[in-house]
């Protein structure tokens, strides 16, 4: 069985972003492969409580001399909107708060305190790349506004009548945004929400998945990013795969934006595990970045509409630093949920919504694979709905409102 959807590739440039293209969704040719027990456990508790931890690295200025005025910008600079067309039935917060990387520095979630029950209040903010090389940043805070100047509906849902919908873009730059610039924001903010996906099969999997709006995890920007964020996710609980982001935006990147891996040409291993606190994983991310650089790792053909599953886990476990689990989290960010992660938060979520007892992970897996094999080619998609509801219920707080003035754990 295979599902169509819309996937967002990249351009050649290392680190440059791209139109959307039409793509298939592959289901997989072969078993499903067994994950290591050494990934990333996204704490939906820490999650939760990590909004507020990131909104001063969200908008913190750490200005770069070969940056073009980018602090200046974010400060005073050059308004200006960039709109996103979305399908009907978008959810913006379920596209936004799908995937704990909503939470992970720069990124930047904030409900909207007074409207906290409608279903899509609420802003996300974020320092963006764009010109050539990605080399320039600006503040961005996304909203969910009502296309053509209609009538505001935040509570829409996924059935009935509904009105056109867009995302509204707010850029501060320290210049104006040309036409390319404005391109390379759209179609990053296209790839992070997912908005070209067709849920379609999906939904008729999943009709309480259709009224709720899920379907589309978040991610980000770059293809950069989502693989350095699965290296810093490796053997580490969640707060300090928050911290090391937080570091590298700080340290590393322009204007508290995420690093290019131009922006880590010149970094030294040490001086990367030490201002990062990065550990091990620094010669990890500096192979990585080195790879985008000299074009052996391209976004362009990772992301292009005949690649299978298959290929891209052969391709990126064949780099450095990437295990099973690494390469599986990059794979479903590509598009592909046939997997299950078999880490800690797999067998916890096991045990509390499904009654398991064992805490071997070797015994949970088949239980995993037989209990979301009637979702294929979505399996990903369904274990990601129950940890989120079932986190939902146990604090009883829907998961765009989770925010650290709420949660003290």
């Amino acid at each position: 069985m295979s599902a169509r959807v819309t996937r967002v590739t990249t351009r050649a440039a290392s680190s440059k972003v791209a139109k959307p293209s039409p793509m298939t969704f592959p289901a997989s040719k072969r078993r499903r492969q067994n994950s290591s027990s050494s990934g990333p456990s996204i704490d939906m508790a820490a999650a939760a409580n990590s909004s507020e931890i990131n909104r001063k690295a969200a908008v913190a200025a750490n200005p770069d001399p070969g940056a073009r005025k980018t602090e200046a910008g974010a400060k005073c600079g050059i308004s200006s909107v960039v709109m996103v067309k979305v399908p009907q039935g978008f959810s913006f917060t379920q596209a936004a708060c799908s995937y704990g990387y909503f939470v992970v520095p720069p990124n930047l979630w904030q409900p909207c305190e007074s409207a906290p029950g409608l279903r899509d209040s609420g802003t996300f903010s974020r320092p963006l790349r764009f010109g050539q090389r990605l080399v320039n940043t600006a503040k961005c805070t996304i909203s969910l506004v009502p296309a053509c100047g209609a009538a505001s509906n935040p509570n829409q849902g996924s059935g009935g009548d509904q009105q056109a919908m867009a995302l509204r873009v707010d850029v501060v730059s320290a210049e104006a945004l040309t036409e390319s610039d404005q391109e390379d924001i759209r179609v990053q903010v296209v790839r992070m929400f997912q908005t070209t996906i067709d849920l379609a099969p999906w939904f008729r999997l999943h009709p309480e998945a259709k009224k709720r709006g899920y379907g589309r995890l978040f991610r980000s920007p770059t293809v950069f990013e989502d693989m350095v964020k699965s290296i810093t996710g490796c053997n580490m609980k969640f707060g300090g795969t928050i911290r090391m982001n937080k570091l590298l935006c700080e340290e590393f990147g322009r204007s508290g934006a995420f690093p290019t891996p131009e922006d880590l040409e010149n970094v030294q291993e040490e001086d990367l595990k030490e201002k990062a606190k990065v550990g091990y994983r620094a010669g990890r991310i500096l192979r990585l970045a080195e790879s985008f650089r000299d074009g052996s790792v391209d976004p362009t053909w990772l992301e292009a509409p005949e690649r299978t599953r298959e290929e891209v886990l052969k391709f990126v476990k064949g780099l450095y630093g990437f295990g099973d689990y690494a390469a599986g989290n990059v794979a479903m960010l590509l598009g592909f949920y046939e997997d299950i992660p078999m880490d800690s938060e797999t067998v916890r979520h096991f045990k509390d919504y499904h009654g398991v007892t064992t805490k071997n992970v070797k015994e949970v897996a088949p239980r995993v694979k037989k209990e979301y094999e009637k979702y294929a080619p979505y399996q990903f998609l369904q274990y990601w709905y129950e940890m989120i509801t079932w986190h939902e219920k146990k604090r009883d707080l829907e998961v765009h409102l989770w925010n650290a003035s709420e949660f003290s754990f």
